[in-house]
C-alpha cells in the first residue's frame, strides 16, 4: 500500500514522500522514497515573475531617462516622444544701436498643468545696429531679413502662419533723426 505523506519543511513549497510500505506493520520493511519539488505550475509562476519584473525595470529605467529631458515631468516626457503636444514657436528680434538680434523660441503645452515648456532656442547676435545704416536703409532692411531667415530655418513652415514675430527697434532707431529712423 502506498500513501503520501507531507513534509512541512517550507510552506510556500511543499514536500512530499511517496512511501511504499509492503509489509505495514514490519519496521524493517524496505521503503522507497521519492522526494518532489515545486510543481510545474510553480516552475511556471517564477518563470512569468521574472519576466514580469525584467520588463518592469526597463520601462521603469525607460521613464526614469524621459523624466530628465527637456525639464518636464514623466508623463510630460511621454507625451513629448509620443508626439502627444503640439509645438508653440516665437519669434523676437531686437534691432538695437550695438547690433541686431534674433531670439527664436519653441514651447510645447504641458499636459498636467498647461504651463509653457521650453524646448528650444535659437539666439543669432549681428552687428552692426540699424543705426549704422542710417544713410543706406535698403542695407539696414537686408540685415534683418537675414535674421528673419535664421528664424525661418528654426521654425517649421507648417507652424510660419501661427508663429507671432515681433520686431522691436530699441535705442538703435532712437539715435536716428526722426526721418531717417522712418526709412
Amino acid at each position: 500500500m502506498s500513501s503520501l505523506v507531507h513534509l512541512a519543511r517550507n510552506p510556500r513549497y511543499p514536500t512530499y514522500e511517496k512511501l511504499d510500505q509492503e509489509d505495514e506493520g514490519s519496521p524493517t520493511a524496505p521503503r522507497r522514497v521519492k522526494v518532489y519539488g515545486p510543481s510545474r505550475s510553480h516552475k511556471r509562476c517564477l518563470l512569468y515573475s521574472a519576466v514580469v519584473f525584467v520588463v518592469s525595470s526597463i520601462f521603469g529605467y525607460l521613464l526614469l531617462l524621459l523624466s530628465t529631458s527637456h525639464n518636464t515631468g514623466t508623463l510630460d516626457s511621454i507625451a513629448l516622444t509620443l508626439g502627444l503636444h503640439k509645438n508653440i514657436y516665437t519669434v523676437v528680434i531686437d534691432a538695437g544701436s550695438t547690433g541686431s538680434r534674433v531670439l527664436a523660441l519653441s514651447f510645447h503645452q504641458s499636459i498636467l498643468d498647461d504651463s509653457l515648456k521650453l524646448d528650444d532656442e535659437l539666439f543669432i547676435e549681428q552687428e552692426p545696429g540699424l543705426s549704422a545704416f542710417a544713410d543706406n536703409p535698403a542695407k539696414g532692411a537686408e540685415k534683418i531679413a537675414e535674421l528673419v531667415e535664421r528664424a525661418k530655418k528654426f521654425v517649421p513652415q507648417k507652424a510660419w502662419a501661427s508663429t507671432p514675430m515681433v520686431l522691436r527697434a530699441t535705442a538703435g532707431l532712437r539715435l536716428l533723426p526722426e526721418g531717417q529712423a522712418n526709412a
